[in-house]
């Protein structure tokens, strides 16, 4: 007699002080979870700039996942195959005011689920919460940060060029800047001293 797979979702949102694009780039810079997602470590990410394909292990489980949709600073979903477990994550980012309201969606079926399928449906739960918390303070701590940045760039002699790098800099693997004359998100290539930007 086989096991029938158990089946589980939980949903949450929250809102984050930090607009669509930086916390677009915590989610899909998924060689760098670690700084927001304390209780993953990402194995391996393919391609090594915006991985379709990655491997990381969570809760002791090791998981093969793919991208399955994607709209830059709106939505994205993977679905992620382990011993035993098939989950989807989705998540949806909506701009709020000066924020982001982020609604997160995570669905999970398999025959390990059905060992203890009250604890998992309550660990998913209480992961899919403690995910939003933990990626809120990093993309809030972020913003202040090029908000700092930003006030200093612009006071100095070269602030008509382009003033502040994202939170992911040269340092962040190039992911964008301010114009300092519009205060407008720009993607390009990181370029931080000085003779770069004159």
């Amino acid at each position: 007699m086989s096991l029938q797979p158990c089946r589980m979702e939980a949903s949450d949102e929250q809102f984050i002080a930090a607009p669509p694009y930086r916390v677009w780039q915590l989610l899909r810079h998924i060689g760098q979870w670690r700084k927001w997602n304390s209780l993953v470590r990402v194995l391996s990410a393919r391609p090594a700039m915006n991985p379709t394909r990655f491997v990381w292990k969570a809760s002791g489980i090791r998981f093969a996942s793919e991208i399955i949709a994607e709209r830059p600073t709106r939505t994205l979903q993977w679905k992620s195959v382990g011993r035993g477990i098939v989950a989807r994550r989705s998540w949806m980012l909506l701009p709020e005011g000066q924020g982001t309201r982020v609604i997160t969606h995570a669905e999970a079926e398999g025959p390990a689920l059905c060992i203890r399928p009250e604890a998992s449906q309550r660990l998913l739960r209480l992961r899919t919460r403690q995910l939003l918390l933990e990626l809120r303070a990093v993309a809030e701590s972020h913003q202040r940060d090029a908000q700092l940045r930003h006030s200093a760039y612009t006071s100095s002699p070269w602030s008509s060029a382009w003033c502040s790098c994202t939170s992911f800099c040269c340092t962040c693997g190039g992911t964008g800047w301010y114009s300092a004359n519009s205060a407008v998100y720009v993607a390009r290539p990181c370029v931080m001293d000085r003779s770069a930007v004159e």
